[in-house]
């Protein structure tokens, strides 16, 4: 395909929605045709048209779900009569529209919104799970990573490459690594990274001893009270 600006108006939301219908092979070859072309102006409608294409993605795949678990009867099909329920999806279609988030910020937060929603919780759970997802929201996928890594080793689902022993240990340092080994990267500098923001979050606990050597041992391998209900939320199966 080569590159036309008559193909899309820009400026027009149905247009580029129509466009992007077509295959995806057809949206890159469309795309590459727009960074390779000698007309500047069009450059920059190429991150637009990438944006746009994981927006329509995402809109679809939660609908599809909301669907899914009307037909089960895992929703109620007047869930939006609720005042919480619209505050809860407005927040969740503000939150996709705004940050165009990756696969596993996405599936954090629409987890938590459907239960939200279910059939099955109550008026306060409801209240409880939209103060979890105005927390969620602000977390990057390396943050999730971190949290479900120690979701998983505390609930025995840890990589064989991690020692028992170790599990025991208090130190930050073994932390680190056996994060890092469950994640699967084994960087412990990168798990690093995203430490401080989960402790001032309350998602795990904080370092202790005057080096900072040691961390503060908690009932969850060190998620918080906090961190570990929100992890449950997202990860646990029902």
């Amino acid at each position: 395909m080569a590159f036309s600006k008559e193909l899309i108006k820009f400026d027009d939301v149905k247009s580029i929605a129509n466009f992007l219908q077509q295959p995806a092979t057809k949206v890159a070859e469309f795309i590459t045709g727009i960074l390779i072309s000698d007309t500047n102006h069009y450059k920059l409608s190429a991150g637009r048209l990438v944006q746009a294409s994981i927006k329509c993605n995402l809109f679809r795949q939660l609908g599809n779900d909301i669907r899914d678990y009307i037909d089960k009867g895992e929703i109620k099909e007047d869930f939006l009569n609720k005042p919480q329920n619209q505050h809860t999806l407005s927040d969740l279609l503000n939150f996709i529209d705004e940050t165009t988030p990756d696969e596993k910020r996405f599936n954090a937060m629409k987890e938590l919104f459907l239960k939200s929603v279910s059939t099955n919780s109550s008026e306060s759970e409801q209240a409880l799970l939209y103060q979890f997802m105005k927390l969620c929201k602000d977390l990057e996928s390396g943050d999730l990573l971190v949290l479900k890594a120690a979701y998983d080793i505390k609930n025995g689902n840890q990589s064989k490459n991690i020692s028992q022993i170790g599990l025991k240990d208090s130190s930050a340092e073994t932390w680190l690594k056996n994060i890092s080994i469950q994640i699967g990267h084994n960087i412990k500098a990168l798990v690093e990274f995203h430490e401080e923001k989960l402790e001032n979050l309350k998602l795990i606990s904080s370092r202790n001893h005057a080096d900072k050597s040691g961390i503060k041992v908690t009932d969850y391998y060190r998620l918080t009270e906090l961190g570990y209900r929100i992890c449950e939320y997202i990860y646990k199966k029902n």
